[in-house]
């Protein structure tokens, strides 16, 4: 019997030392992917950061005066149509 209880005893120490071993290598598995996660994602947020400059550089420097020429624009053929309307309806009205 007691040769038995020895190797219960000596099969629950070795699973407890494989265990113990698979748990501190999955901890420092975690560890490195936690440490290039966080370098990919420090990377990832400068370039986030570069694009929001280059879309703001954008805004300002060719969207906002392109959106003042086109504005421009229609109000002047805007104020065009209008002196045109109001001069054919006064041909219009003399001629009727």
């Amino acid at each position: 019997m007691e040769e038995i209880e020895l190797y219960r005893d000596l099969i629950i120490c070795i699973s407890g030392v494989l265990f113990s071993t698979a748990i501190i290598f999955a901890g420092v598995l975690l560890y490195i992917l936690y440490r290039r996660a966080k370098a990919v994602l420090i990377v990832l947020e400068a370039t986030i950061s570069t694009l929001r400059q280059m879309s703001t550089s954008m805004k300002d420097e060719v969207i906002e005066p392109v959106v003042r020429l086109v504005s421009l624009v229609r109000g002047v053929l805007g104020g065009i149509d209008l002196v045109t309307k109001f001069f054919q309806k006064k041909e219009g009205g003399s001629d009727g």
